[in-house]
């Protein structure tokens, strides 16, 4: 496997991947009407933000080991989790002057926001509406969000070994499984019903 030929090279891509993962799910949240899928969302972005800081801490120490400069795209996403970690305003002890504030804009591959502060609190706007969308057409564009988040899951799991897969990851590559083919099956049946008509 090439993560142990590379281990920071693995590192970066399973950050990555975890990272683009918490996107897909918190798009999900976006356009779910189901608490209870809000809730699962939920908890599979909280659970990859662990993974994300575990890895993380793993690949600082590695760089610092080899003497070698953290990925840019690394550090934001570092910056992103450490983030989630800083106490609310009502919580801190003072808040930070203006003098020592800084505004970064953050683009992640297609993510991008604006990051407030020393503490880099990300803002974003929310999603502009949509009109309506052909039901099919949605169905596609889910079924390819869920593939390419199993591909993802399936990566995941890959590096840890089959002995040593976390509980919660397992259980999520079962669930988005079952996604992908209740997404399949409800594609199949509308172009079943449209050769029909």
């Amino acid at each position: 496997m090439t993560s142990t030929l590379d281990p920071k090279g693995g590192l970066e891509r399973r950050i990555r991947a975890a990272y683009e993962l918490i996107r897909e799910y918190e798009e999900q949240m976006l356009t779910a009407s189901d608490p209870k899928a809000k809730a699962r969302y939920q908890r599979e972005v909280a659970q990859q933000w662990e993974l994300i800081e575990q890895w993380v801490a793993s690949y600082q120490a590695l760089c610092q080991r080899l003497g070698e400069p953290m990925a840019e795209e690394i550090r934001q996403i570092a910056a992103l989790a450490a983030s989630r970690k800083a106490p609310p305003p009502s919580e801190a002890t003072a808040p930070p002057s203006p003098a020592t504030g800084t505004t970064y804009h953050v683009q992640i591959g297609q993510a991008t926001g604006i990051a407030i502060g020393d503490g880099a609190q990300v803002i974003q706007s929310a999603p502009a509406e949509q009109s309506p969308v052909d039901d099919r057409e949605a169905l596609k564009r889910a079924l390819r969000r869920a593939r390419r988040a199993l591909a993802i899951l399936e990566e995941q799991v890959a590096g840890f070994g089959a002995l040593h897969v976390p509980a919660h990851l397992q259980i999520e590559l079962e669930e988005k499984r079952e996604e992908v083919a209740r997404l399949e099956a409800r594609l199949r049946a509308k172009k079943e019903e449209r050769d029909e008509d």
